[in-house]
């Protein structure tokens, strides 16, 4: 289990960005639920963290259009949240 205060908003935004980019992998016509596919593990998330994180990414253009902000948000990374993705991973190396 991950401690959502030992993440940090910035830290969850990057967790679910990385996890979504896996669940795209596996599943490429899916949205994905951020609080039940993305991130169940993690503990004490405050509750306006989901839709932040959800705000932030589609701020910056990451999240393709078939994503929503009802209830559970749910979205998928868009052609530039992959390559955003890529390019942090290849950083990363």
């Amino acid at each position: 289990m991950l401690d959502a205060a030992g993440l940090g908003f910035d830290g969850f935004v990057d967790l679910v960005r990385d996890r979504l980019a896996a669940a795209d992998a596996r599943f490429p016509k899916r949205v994905h639920r951020f609080r039940r596919d993305l991130v169940p593990d993690v503990v004490d998330v405050p509750e306006s963290w989901y839709r932040g994180a959800f705000d932030d990414l589609e701020r910056r253009g990451e999240l393709a259009p078939a994503a929503h902000a009802g209830g559970d948000v749910a979205a998928r990374l868009s052609a530039v949240g992959r390559s955003y993705w890529r390019m942090l991973q290849d950083d990363a190396a």
